[in-house]
């Protein structure tokens, strides 16, 4: 990916298949033409689940009236910086069990898909086995705009239900720490150029 401020803006709503059940995004536009055309997309990626984790808004009422096939999951959280609730991670872990039971895809989306979106994909991926570098790795690839900046709190979550010890926990803590380190990208670079482009809506 060339890293250009178009090539950033371009990221905000491209659905990102993750694995064959877990797509990221950003959110639907406020234009509702442009979000019925979105979720159609939606669709055919056979998307039959979302979870929205925004805070800020909720398309609950748009998702039912337009795709009412889909079933919509509302999981506000706020995204500055604060540590993210156990039970906020429960609740998803609750809804992806079901929507793996079923055969569902499931869509997971914030406002911009760089933070919140990813973290929570991420803390899913670990879920099933996948280990923590190499999901982020995965999503990183997948997603190039992925801060996945609440990583630390999902692996934290991860190791404290398998009874961890805190060595354990701080350890990948820090490797969490340093994968960000070798992998950082500009995220001011990233979410100015999400906001300021012409299709940005809001």
């Amino acid at each position: 990916m060339t890293n250009t401020m178009e090539t950033y803006a371009q990221w905000h709503r491209t659905p990102c298949e993750i694995t064959d059940w877990l797509v990221v995004s950003g959110d639907l536009h406020p234009d509702v033409d442009v979000a019925v055309e979105q979720l159609r997309a939606w669709q055919a990626l056979g998307i039959t689940d979302v979870i929205d984790v925004r805070l800020e808004y909720s398309d609950e009422k748009f998702v039912r009236e337009h795709a009412p096939e889909m079933r919509y999951h509302y999981l506000p959280t706020d995204d500055r910086g604060q540590k993210q609730q156990d039970e906020w991670f429960d609740r998803a872990l609750e809804i992806a069990q079901d929507v793996r039971e079923r055969e569902g895809r499931c869509m997971v989306h914030c406002h911009l898909g760089v933070q919140r979106a990813p973290s929570l994909a991420f803390r899913l991926l670990i879920e099933e086995g996948m280990e923590p570098i190499e999901a982020l790795n995965l999503i990183r690839k997948r997603r190039p705009v992925a801060g996945i900046g609440y990583a630390h709190d999902a692996i934290e979550h991860f190791l404290k239900a398998r009874k961890a010890s805190r060595r354990e926990i701080d350890s990948w803590l820090d490797r969490i720490r340093r994968w960000y380190a070798s992998e950082d990208i500009d995220l001011r670079t990233v979410i100015r150029a999400m906001r300021v482009s012409r299709d940005y809506g809001n």
